[in-house]
């Protein structure tokens, strides 16, 4: 089992007070830094989107690797099509809570966390920031982690100042930024962020082994026809009308938009009164098989974005040598700085410039390819699916916060 530095066998303790926990038969008080790392609990909320719960997922993968004793947990509500990799996910609650329901899942936290006695709690999101990490302070749980995904703008500003009253108030004993777009952005607000905080990029492989070839199902690809793909969730934030409205003015190609979300409606209007219906592709929530499949075959992978943290989807898109056109925003900036792949950049809210950028890189692509041929590659492009980054990614974060130099 991987150690970290502090000594195994001693107790756990409440606001420093000794717990019966024996070290050769008798209780003792716990020495916070000298304690072997034995737990780690997870927290996530569905209310964001999957990126919060895929880190999640991976770290929890990661320390089970290391031989730590690892857990994710859902906060809110399950949603039922997002299928998470490695362990499933504890459900905290079966449905959305109204506010009757918010002091009996109050509640059941704290039993959770007085039970457990986790070494560490992450927390990736804003709900479990209010609601967990006041009682994991309150339980004298050592490290309380803070992953901020979103730069400021995805941010109410009063949730804002409550991340940085806790960061002041040690509430939160780090916080951890998924790029330094979000970083900086926070550094320019607030100023407690410049201690107690790292960056640790986040990371993604993609298992091509699990590609389902029968996507091609999905899309009704035309002789000549380019497939566009884009996936996010269906919100104002991934700014699909502009993307749209763009596909007006691109011809000989075919754009599936794989997410759902509260703007469904008014797409589907969008596309009607465009008379794209053969065109744009609302294909929702689709099993992750089918995601990994359609990064494999489409020709352009598209992202227009009004802000980001670090993007899994544009991180999978660069990792499977998609051609991209992205919105011009700093975390994209940031991540598409060094990568090979084909890239452009449009002026964010310009439906005309994305359209332009499209149409440029759509006529630089390689010679098209059936689907079906595409869909036959992707069995020879799983003999490339690497080994999982969950233990790297975990690693960064024990680097980072401190907790171990961990081996490469």
């Amino acid at each position: 089992m991987q150690r970290f530095p502090f000594q195994p066998g001693t107790p756990r303790t409440t606001l420093g007070r000794p717990v019966p926990h024996p070290v050769n038969g008798k209780p003792a008080l716990l020495d916070r830094e000298q304690r072997s790392l034995r737990s780690v609990m997870n927290f996530a909320t569905q209310l964001e989107g999957g990126g919060a719960q895929m880190v999640a997922a991976q770290l929890c993968s990661g320390f089970l690797e290391l031989g730590v004793e690892s857990s994710v947990l859902s906060f809110l509500y399950e949603k039922r099509s997002f299928a998470l990799p490695g362990p499933k996910p504890s459900i905290l609650a079966a449905g959305k809570p109204g506010l009757s329901g918010l002091p009996r899942l109050f509640v059941r936290i704290f039993q959770l966390l007085q039970r457990q006695r986790p070494d560490v709690v992450l927390s990736h999101s804003v709900y479990t920031n209010l609601f967990v990490l006041p009682l994991a302070a309150l339980l004298g749980v050592p490290h309380r982690i803070t992953v901020q995904h979103n730069e400021t703008d995805d941010v109410n500003v009063l949730f804002q100042w409550l991340y940085a009253a806790f960061h002041l108030l040690r509430l939160s004993t780090h916080t951890v930024f998924v790029s330094e777009a979000s970083h900086e952005s926070y550094l320019r607000k607030y100023a407690c962020f410049r201690h107690r905080s790292s960056v640790v990029k986040n990371l993604i492989s993609i298992d091509w082994r699990s590609a389902d070839p029968e996507v091609a199902r999905l899309v009704d690809l035309k002789a000549g026809e380019r497939l566009l793909f884009a996936v996010g969730r269906l919100s104002r934030q991934k700014n699909h009308a502009v993307l749209v409205e763009a596909m007006r003015r691109v011809q000989g190609c075919k754009l599936v938009i794989a997410g759902e979300g509260e703007l469904r409606g008014e797409l589907e209007s969008q596309i009607q009164e465009a008379g794209l219906g053969d065109s744009v592709i609302l294909a929702g929530e689709i099993p992750r098989e089918k995601i990994v499949a359609l990064f494999g075959v489409c020709d352009l992978f598209v992202m227009p974005s009004l802000y980001e943290g670090r993007s899994l989807a544009m991180l999978e898109a660069i990792q499977a040598g998609c051609s991209i056109v992205a919105s011009r925003i700093p975390s994209f900036e940031e991540v598409l700085r060094d990568c090979r792949n084909d890239v452009a950049l449009f002026d964010l809210e310009s439906s005309g410039d994305l359209a332009a950028k499209l149409n440029e890189s759509v006529a630089s692509l390689p010679a098209w390819q059936p689907l079906e041929d595409r869909c036959q590659a992707l069995g020879e492009r799983a003999e490339d699916s690497g080994k999982s980054v969950n233990l790297q990614l975990c690693r960064s974060y024990c680097q980072n916060i401190g907790w171990s130099s961990c081996p490469a």
